[in-house]
Formats: structure tokens, sequence, C-alpha cells
């Protein structure tokens, strides 16, 4: 069978874990990616996982300090379909590699480009470094927003550079949708910082309301109960040891617990029948609390999860990501393959991201040895020619996936945001919603990211007249998704033999927790399952700060505490991890269907999703060293990747090469330290990093962060104040956002103006589209028109109430 991204011709001059990450992705799926390296290497080859991010790549070694090494840059490029790079802005013009100068001898080249906050303003000079991203855009506040702790905290998984891989390939594909259509290829531009605020679902909604820009509704950035108290994401020790994560947090799912470990009786108590939402105080939260721990210590964890399953609970194991390498689903997944490197033999690791049913991923080749094909893609680059169609099938296209219709059945937030990417790619994504409204609407007040861009269509689907009215909608679809558990989607008559029965070139996807098969299928999870699971949170604990040996005794203080610990630990990032796949699944498959016609399958699970983010460490092979972990402050990953206490604020260190060092020590004056023994090269500031940091910090807390943001950065040395601004105030205030179009204001029309980020990527031919949310049954009426259904006809239909709109609705009400 032939994959997706056959026959398409790919060059990687990025250095960073995105693009790595997205071009590793499109060599799974059949594309030809050729890895241009310096000569020293990618700068990722010293890591462990280099061996997975580098598998079935080709490696070409070029020197950009060499004119001829240029020349064959452009040559090489003359007959690319996609060239991806993360220069500095400006870098790639100086070496001759530009998009206009490439653009000139291959007019259907799509010219990626990922940098830190885009390629203009003030922040231009910054690299395209995960913590460097993470600090100045507020990821370390957002993380403790979460953790609730004293000093600021960083963060350890590379959200913003896992999303910015999916924003890339998804890009990539509208990229590819539109050349065949218009014959011509575009540049494209995405950034980290996207990737980061993909994560801020609500679009900074509390802050708009704070900054006077939306209307005030009373709520607060950091409101609410604590998640240390929060009993609905409890963490819970076992008989024997093993620590469970509990997500039961719906007024359904809560009380089954309860009842199945024995505490059903506690609604009989005044103080507790109310849980697990509202509690007189908090002595009485942590009455039920205790008393839940105590019953989840009578059993071994196995004997709980049986239980769990049994009746339909959720809640998994807490697992390190190596452990959850071995667990059942991702084996039942196919979620871990297994290569002979040539270098360190047998491995194991992660496996593809997407299942296609017919354009199933293939992995088969290794990581190239450091110029392994230069010779030989050189001599055949000699005869290549651009791959753009020989004529435009269109003269004009505004958006990279227009005139493509998408149904989104899906609830909540893991899967129905990967459909509003593809909206802001300009597909027409109808969401479909019960006539009760998708849960996550009432606490969201229906303007999260999930709701933006989209039409909103409410019917009943229980009803035959629903299910014929969908029916008619899904011939017209070229794809379409949900998230149901179980044969509920059967039962609605939405599922894949219905839907590739009415229409056999439906792209549709399943947007899973576990997945549609194995011992995980039909589960309940939420977001801190799939953290528990895929090993992050143990990632964020911190360097000795694990929980204890399964057989040491703990008293019901330490077990709270270290449940405490844990949960901190365990961020509610996995519901957005989860739908950027959903994004990328329906883009490459959409693409490959406007290619060739062809629908099918599509899978992707919270599991899998979020293993990628811990894609550094889901690898194994005999004498791979130890993970790289934060310090035991959580204060960074190294003296050099780090978080220093300043006169005022939080500055944030990232010098990762050697010149970076070396600017980094005169911007201290400090360039005694060039020659001192311990510090000579990156193994002995690694072997030394404790005496550096110590060396360091003091250093730091002589000026401000922003002083040292200004003296650093702008001296080559990466360095940015991490808590100046608030994450909203970033967002929506500063120029250099909206200079590169990273927010826009919307205006909808039963919720008024908003804030809202910008289109994933920026499309010199084909831009993006940013629409607002669309109220519950708002597009009821001007879809079902656009089906054919008479006046009286859709008068009937909300008569029996089996569509409604907003005025139905409130005419109800009344």
């Amino acid at each position: 069978m032939t994959a997706i991204c056959e026959g398409i011709r790919v060059l990687d001059f990025g250095e960073g874990l995105a693009t790595s990450l997205a071009s590793m992705i499109l060599a799974d799926n059949g594309a030809e990616v050729i890895a241009i390296e310096s000569p020293q290497g990618h700068p990722l080859r010293a890591e462990p996982a280099w061996v997975m991010w580098g598998r079935g790549k080709r490696s070409v070694v070029l020197d950009f300090e060499k004119g001829a090494d240029r020349e064959r840059a452009g040559q090489l490029a003359a007959g690319a379909d996609v060239l991806i790079e993360s220069f500095l802005p400006g870098r790639a013009e100086g070496l001759g590699i530009g998009y206009e100068g490439l653009a000139a001898r291959n007019a259907g080249l799509l010219y990626c480009s990922v940098s830190a906050f885009g390629s203009a303003g003030a922040y231009r000079h910054l690299p395209a470094y995960e913590g460097i991203v993470q600090a100045k855009g507020g990821g370390f506040q957002q993380l403790n927003k979460w953790m609730r702790r004293d000093e600021l905290p960083f963060r350890v998984r590379p959200d913003a550079s896992y999303a910015a891989a999916n924003l890339l390939l998804q890009a990539i594909m509208g990229g590819l949708r539109a050349r065949d259509e218009l014959g011509r290829g575009q540049r494209i531009e995405t950034t980290l910082y996207q990737g980061l605020t993909a994560y801020e679902s609500p679009s900074f909604e509390v802050d708009q309301m704070q900054l006077g820009l939306l209307p005030e509704d009373g709520r607060r950035a950091g409101g609410g109960v604590g998640v240390h108290l929060a009993l609905t994401y409890l963490v819970s020790r076992c008989k024997d040891g093993q620590w469970i994560q509990a997500t039961n947090n719906t007024a359904r799912l809560f009380p089954a617990w309860m009842r199945a470990i024995g505490l059903g009786h506690i609604y009989e108590d005044e103080r507790f029948e109310r849980a697990p939402f509202a509690f007189q105080d908090d002595a009485d939260r942590m009455e039920l609390r205790k008393m839940i721990l105590r019953k989840m210590a009578e059993k071994t964890a196995d004997e709980w999860l049986e239980i769990f399953v049994s009746e339909g609970l959720a809640g998994d194991l807490f697992l390190t990501t190596q452990q959850c390498m071995d667990h059942p689903q991702t084996l039942h997944n196919e979620g871990v393959v297994d290569l002979v490197d040539p270098e360190v033999g047998p491995t194991r690791q992660i496996g593809p991201l997407v299942r296609f049913s017919k354009t199933p991923s293939r992995i088969e080749r290794p990581a190239p040895q450091l110029g392994q094909h230069t010779r030989q893609v050189l001599e055949a680059s000699r005869s290549w020619r651009p791959g753009t169609p020989a004529s435009a099938r269109r003269a004009a296209l505004a958006h990279p996936f227009e005139g493509m219709l998408v149904l989104d059945f899906a609830s909540w937030l893991a899967a129905p945001f990967g459909t509003s990417l593809l909206a802001d790619l300009g597909a027409r994504v109808i969401k479909v919603e019960s006539l009760q409204g998708d849960e996550f609407r009432t606490r969201s007040q229906g303007r999260d990211r999930t709701f933006q861009g989209k039409e909103n269509l409410a019917i009943d689907l229980k009803t035959p007249e629903g299910r014929e009215v969908i029916h008619r909608l899904m011939r017209k679809a070229d794809g379409m998704m949900h998230n149901m558990r179980g044969n509920t989607a059967k039962r609605l008559g939405i599922d894949y033999d219905t839907a590739r029965k009415l229409n056999p070139e439906i792209v549709y996807l399943y947007g899973g927790s576990y997945g549609s098969t194995g011992p995980g299928a039909g589960r309940p999870a939420f977001h801190p399952t799939a953290g528990a699971l895929a090993g992050g949170a143990m990632w964020q604990i911190g360097r000795g700060n694990a929980p204890p040996p399964n057989d040491d005794p703990l008293e019901i203080d330490e077990v709270v505490r270290w449940g405490e610990t844990m949960l901190a630990a365990n961020e509610g990032t996995p519901d957005v991890t989860a739908a950027l796949a959903v994004g990328t699944g329906l883009a490459m498959a959409l693409y490959h269907k406007a290619r060739t016609g062809l629908g099918q399958y599509v899978e992707t699970s919270m599991l899998n999703s979020n293993a990628y983010v811990c894609s550094d460490d889901f690898v194994r092979y005999e004498g791979k060293p130890p993970r790289h972990e934060p310090d035991s402050d959580l204060r960074g990953m190294h003296a050099l990747r780090r978080l220093y206490r300043t006169t005022r604020g939080w500055a944030y260190l990232d010098c990762a090469s050697q010149a970076e060092w070396e600017a980094l020590c005169r911007g201290l004056e400090r360039v005694d330290l060039l020659g001192d023994a311990r510090f000579l090269d990156t193994a002995d500031r690694t072997e030394n990093a404790g005496a550096l940091a110590a060396i360091l910090a003091p250093i730091f807390e002589r000026r401000s962060a922003e002083e040292w943001e200004a003296l650093l950065s702008n001296g080559g040395a990466p360095c940015v104040a991490a808590d100046a601004q608030s994450p909203g105030e970033f967002f929506l205030t500063d120029p250099s956002v909206a200079e590169n179009g990273l927010v826009v204001r919307t205006q909808s029309k039963s919720s008024g103006p908003m804030y809202r980020q910008g289109p994933p990527a920026r499309f010199t031919l084909t831009p993006g589209s940013a629409g607002p949310p669309h109220a519950h049954g708002e597009d009821t009426l001007s879809i079902l028109e656009e089906l054919g259904l008479s006046t009286d006809a859709i008068g009937e239909l909300l008569r029996k109430q089996i569509v409604c709109t907003p005025e139905s609705r409130a005419e109800r009400a009344r």
C-alpha cells in the first residue's frame, strides 16, 4: 500500500526537536527526507533518542562556510517539494538559501520556516529553543498555576516543540494540497510560540476580562479549588505500593467510584452530600480524601484496575516513560517498533503517531550515520526535477483546505480542538452537538478554541429523523471525526461502516483515549490519565523527588503529601496534546484524499500522542544513557538551561552551543571561565554543571531579569525574563505578538468581540482563517436549507425538538 507522503522529497535544514519530529513523521509516512547537517552533525545527534528522531532519513553534510556547498544546497532545493528550516530570521538569506532565491529556481517549493516568535518584531533574534519560548511566552508561569509553587518551576515536557511539529505537519499538508490546486508553492511559517499557545484553549479569556477587552463575568485567573485539593483527580497509593491516578471528574463517575470502593454511604453525611465539588470547609474535603486513600490502600493496583474496568471508571497507573513502553495498550496499538541501529544495535522505539487503515506508516530504516548519503544524494540530485503539477486545477484558492468539509461529532477538548486547527486552515468544519450541547460548552462559556471557526448544528441523533439529516450531510463530507466510546457511534448512526456505505471516499477519524480495540478500549480517560501513563508527570517531579519504593510503609499524611506532589507534576496539557495529533491525522488523510480520491479509517489515541511528548525516553537499547531530568528544585536541566533568581524576577538561560557559551562569558564579564578546565567543552560543562551553576547564580543576582535579557540575548547568549509579564498580558499586549499575526480580533454573533490565537501557520499565498466561536445551534437553519429541506420540513423538525437554534431554545425556556 502506498504511504501518504510517498513521492514527496523533503529537505530538513532544521536543528531543533520540532523540525526533527516533523520530518521523522514525514519519513514514517513515505516521504524521502534528506537531513542537511553541518560537518559537526545535527545538535540532537548527541541525544540518546537520535536513533529514533533520525530514523528513515538520509544524511547529507554541507559546510555553509564554503560557497560550493551553498550552491549544492540550492541544487538540492531545486528538486525538492518541501524545505524545512529553523535558522534565525535572515540567516538563510545570508547563506544564499532564502525563500526568494530558491523559489526562483523551483516555483513549486514549499519553504517552511520554524522560528521562536516569528520573523518580525522584537524577538526575531531569539533562537527556536523550547526553554526560551516557554520562559518568555509564559509557559513556566502557566505550569505554576497548576503546581502552585513558591518559586517559578521549569517545565520539562517539550509541549511547544511537539505542538509546533504538528502545526508544521498540518501546514505542509495544506500547502501540498494548495500546490496541487494552484500549480505553485509558497512560503509557510510557524513558531514554537504558536505551539505553546495551542495549549491555552480558552485564548486567555479571563485575562481579556481583566484587561478590559471582554465584559467581566466574575471569573479570575487561578480561582477555584487548588489542584492539590481536587478529589476528582486524586492520586492514591495501593496495597502493593503502586500509585493510581484517578480521573473520575463528572457527576456520574465520582459517585460510581465511591460505590466501587465501598464509600457509597458518604452521601448520607451532610458534610459530603455535595462531594466532590462542594464542601463546607477544607477540613471536610481532607477528611474525605483520607477516607478514599485508606480504601484505595486495601487492594493492589491490579485489583483496583480490574474493578475500574468492570465499573467503567476512569483511572490508571502512574508510570515512567520506559514503563509506558510496556503497557499492554501501547503494545496492542503498535505504539512501539523494533529497528536495528548500525551503531547501538537492536532498539525499541516509538511507533507511528497516527494509524491509517489504507496508507499505513512504514518505519523500516534506522537513523543514518553522519554524511552517510552525501555523495549518493548529490549525484542523484543532478537529475531531479521539481514535483510541481503540470498545470493548475484552479486560478485561486483562498485557504489551504478551502472547499473541504469536515464533520466534528466529538466532545470536550482532546479531539474537537484538532478540527479547530483544520478550520484555521480553511476547511469548513461543522460541529454537531446534541440538543443539550457539549458539556465542555457550559464549562468554557462556549468561547473556547474547540468552538472557534466552526459552524454549529444542534440535532438529536437518537431519532430516525435526526439520523436521516446527518446522513445527508455525511454524503457530502470529505471527513468526519468523533471520540465516542463503545458502540455509541453505531447507535447514533455515525459509525465507520455506516459512513463508508454512504460515502466510500470519506476520511473517518476516531480520536480515542486508549484505542478502539485492546485492553483499554471503551475506557473513559481525562487528561491526567494520559499524563500519568506516558511518564510526563513522573519526569516533571524532578531528580531525586520520586515517591518512596513500593515496599516502604507510609503514614496517611505521607500518602497525602506524595499524592499531591505527583498530581502537581501532572499538569493539564495532555488533552491538547491528543487533539494536535487528531489535527495532523486528518490533515494528512485529507491531503491524500484530495490527491488520490481515497478515503480511509484513521485512528489516534491520547496514550500514543502523549508518548510523543515524551519521545526523548520512548526508546530503548542496551547501553542507553539515563534520561535527562530537571534538578530537584525544578530550576532546569543544566547550569546553562536553567532559571536564575535576579534582583527582580527570574531569568532563564539557554546556551546550547559553544558560541553561545563564549558569548555568555563575555556578557557576564567572566572570560576567565573560557579557560577553566572544568568548562572547556559541552561534556566538561555537563559533568561540572553543579559547580557552574554555583558560579552563575550570584552573578545573576546583580541585575534584573529584564536587564539580563537585554544584555545577554542581544550579545548572542540566549537569556529571557521568565515572569516580567503574565502569559495573558504577553499574548494580548506585546506588539511583537500582533506584528507576527499570532493574535487576532474576532466578532461573534452570540458573544461579541474576542481576541484569539491567529491561524497555526502563515502562508504567503493561501492564508489561514481565524474565525469566531459559534453558538449552540447557530447554523442549524442554514445547514438544513443547504441540504434541501423545505421550510415546512425544517419547521416540523423544530416543533418535534429534533433540531434546535438559539432562538428556539430561548423560546422553550420562556
